[in-house]
């Protein structure tokens, strides 16, 4: 048991350091993209398909041209480097499996506010407003039996949040301010006060 412990945390660190990579990306991306922090999908212009959206992943993988960055060394589904379309802006991009995926908890139309596509000017706290994380399946596709990041259905239309828990009973995230770092999801604060899920900081 001590060595798979030892051997997971070896994992677990080579995780982070994608998280890492992968929030350094999106903070090029929100420079040369309007400000804006990536959004779950892209429709290609002119299109309204499903078929024709992209994921994150391509405008990320400008920044960081490895797509072994979006895998988790521990998640055995969803090799992004076993697709030939993945960061491409073509059919079926959208829907491949991604060991990492968007944070989308509260991402409907009401308050408190998602930090997916909004400007970091939009972020009350930046070193603790989680951006992306470990999941299962694709990113945003919340319907799917394997759910994007931090997303689990508990019934007809109704989600509760859970990180993909495969480290050592913890989850890496990666923040806002572009840092990653590794927490139990029941210690993230998910409450009026304090929330790092949403832009505001709190409900």
């Amino acid at each position: 048991p001590a060595l798979a412990k030892a051997r997971e945390k070896a994992r677990q660190i080579s995780c982070t350091s994608n998280h890492k990579q992968l929030g350094l990306a999106d903070l090029m991306y929100h420079d040369d993209y309007d400000r804006l922090l990536s959004s779950r999908y892209t429709v290609e212009p002119g299109q309204t398909a499903w078929n024709k959206q992209a994921s994150w992943r391509v405008f990320a993988y400008q920044y960081c041209a490895d797509l072994k960055m979006f895998e988790c060394p521990s998640y055995s589904g969803g090799k992004c480097s076993s697709y030939s379309n993945a960061g491409k802006f073509v059919v079926g991009e959208a829907a491949l499996g991604s060991g990492t995926g968007l944070a989308h908890i509260h991402w409907d139309s009401g308050v408190p506010h998602a930090t997916m596509g909004c400007s970091l000017g939009e972020v009350t706290t930046p070193s603790s407003a989680i951006i992306m994380g470990d999941a299962t399946g694709h990113e945003f596709n919340i319907q799917s039996n394997a759910p994007g990041f931090n997303r689990r259905q508990t019934g007809a239309g109704a989600f509760s949040p859970e990180a993909a828990i495969r480290h050592n009973n913890g989850c890496n995230y990666t923040f806002a301010d572009g840092h990653a770092a590794w927490f139990k999801p029941e210690n993230i604060p998910c409450k009026t006060s304090e929330c790092w899920w949403s832009r505001s900081g709190q409900h």
